[in-house]
């Protein structure tokens, strides 16, 4: 399968101060690409890799997959959009997935083999 470049480096660095992780986070991009490709829709994306600092004024949890960019935030803004993504992620092997009213947050949790499914509207 061809990973075409779907994401940016724009799109994974922090928001607040244009760092990028240390670590390698290649499993993450292969993933989300193959999702992309999957939900056959546009992945918008908010949030992906953040600092301490910005992770701390975003009131983001201390052990945030964002910190090492195994963690995105999705834009999406209908059901039908959100349906493609979320189920998208589920064959992808993402197992950490929460839908808010405007994203669709996704992350690949190394620590935890169960899906963790959340709604917070």
């Amino acid at each position: 399968m061809d990973l075409k470049n779907y994401f940016t480096t724009n799109e994974i660095k922090c928001k607040c101060c244009g760092g990028l992780p240390s670590n390698d986070y290649t499993e993450m991009y292969e993933r989300l690409s193959k999702a992309r490709i999957q939900a056959n829709t546009l992945f918008i994306i908010n949030r992906w890799y953040s600092c301490k600092k910005h992770n701390d004024e975003v009131k983001g949890v201390p052990s945030s997959l964002h910190l090492t960019a195994y963690a995105v935030d999705i834009r999406c803004t209908n059901s039908v959009e959100r349906a493609k993504i979320v189920f998208s992620l589920i064959c992808n092997g993402f197992n950490e997935i929460i839908i808010h009213k405007t994203f669709v947050h996704a992350g690949i949790d190394k620590k935890n083999t169960v899906l963790t499914l959340g709604m917070e509207m």
